[in-house]
């Protein structure tokens, strides 16, 4: 039987009308998280991390889709595959 597949997200309208994923998102730029599209297991570790849905951070390198951001005094390294199931939301 296939793993099953979650949608955690705040506010699932608002996260359709301009997010993208967190692995598309440039260098300086700060972003909410929105949704996390991936297993429980995906989300539980986002949360562990520090990363849990509604958190603001910046990114400060994105390399081919590998990430590194910064929430509070923290830079958290996220790989391109869990980057990619990140749905983030722009902040002016």
């Amino acid at each position: 039987m296939p793993p099953r597949s979650y949608v955690t997200a705040i506010d699932p309208p608002a996260a359709s009308s301009e997010a993208h994923p967190l692995s598309s998102t440039r260098r300086g730029q700060r972003v909410r998280l929105e949704a996390i599209e991936g297993g429980r297991r995906l989300t539980m570790r986002l949360i562990s991390m520090g990363l849990p849905p509604g958190s603001e951070v910046e990114v400060l390198h994105n390399r081919r889709g590998a990430v590194v951001v910064a929430r509070e005094h923290n830079r958290i390294g996220i790989g391109a595959g869990m980057a990619a199931r990140i749905r983030v939301q722009p902040l002016p």
